[in-house]
């Protein structure tokens, strides 16, 4: 009994080591086919629908149904008349600023000369709800401020992000900086003529890690070196308007609205 365990054993033995001999002599996996292999799709790079370099031709080539434009009143006292034009476009990924503006300023009589202009603000209702946010120069409110200098500086327009901290409907200069980076790009304003210049920035939509709804507003305010107000758009003409700005001013124009598409 004990030797038919053994010659079992044994043969057993025999079957394991042919088994390995057999493995050691196995072929290597082939080498992938790199040289046949079609290569892999690379995404397209997003490309916006303007091009903020100077060059106001793509303005022009754009729907004119997803564009919106504000100009000055053609008739009645303007206040602030510096700026002549602002049109608003928007894609996936931007929210698209045009300018035109006097770069002289806004002629004061009492002085005999023009106002240097300065800062941009961008006043936007980003929830499209108009009783939130500050009340100011527009029937609707601005829960978001981008302010800095556009003009006669050393660099492109840079400003600061800040959202509003005060109490909704009510002028308080209450804002705080949200220290957002890379939302905007811009150019330095080219001057065409001696009473015209033209701006234009975008601003990244995913960069202001803000909520925004479908439709927002916004307004723009053109200051000089002393923050006085020289140009606003939109604008009705003076004698449109009754009230002190204190919350309860009628007829006061609506920012600019522009549909947002969906981001990607």
């Amino acid at each position: 009994m004990i030797k038919k365990i053994i010659a079992i054993a044994a043969i057993a033995a025999m079957l394991i080591a042919c088994g390995d001999k057999e493995d050691d002599n196995k072929k290597p996996n082939p080498k992938p086919d790199v040289e046949n292999q079609e290569p892999e799709e690379e995404e397209e790079e997003f490309k916006g629908a303007v091009t903020i370099d100077g060059a106001f031709e793509d303005w022009a080539a754009l729907d004119a149904s997803k564009v919106a434009v504000a100009t000055l009143p053609t008739e009645g006292t303007i206040n602030y008349p510096t700026l002549k034009t602002m049109k608003l476009h928007a894609d996936e990924l931007y929210i698209y600023i045009y300018l035109e503006f006097d770069p002289r300023g806004q002629y004061l009589e009492e002085l005999g000369s023009y106002s240097g202009v300065r800062y941009l603000d961008l006043f936007i209702d980003q929830d499209n709800d108009p009783a939130t946010g500050r009340y100011y120069a527009w029937s609707n409110c601005a829960g978001l401020m981008l302010q800095g200098a556009f003009y006669g500086g050393s660099s492109a327009y840079n400003p600061s992000v800040d959202i509003y901290t005060g109490a909704d409907m009510m002028p308080e200069w209450a804002w705080e900086d949200l220290g957002l980076f890379g939302v905007v790009a811009a150019i330095e304003p080219v001057v065409e003529s001696e009473d015209k210049a033209i701006f234009e920035c975008s601003l990244l939509r995913p960069a202001m890690a803000v909520d925004m709804a479908s439709t927002v507003g916004i307004g723009a305010i053109v200051e000089t070196e002393d923050w006085s107000s020289i140009g606003q758009l939109p604008q009705y003409c003076a004698e449109d308007v009754v009230g002190e700005g204190d919350g309860t001013t009628e007829n006061r124009p609506a920012m600019l609205y522009i549909d947002l598409p969906e981001m990607e």
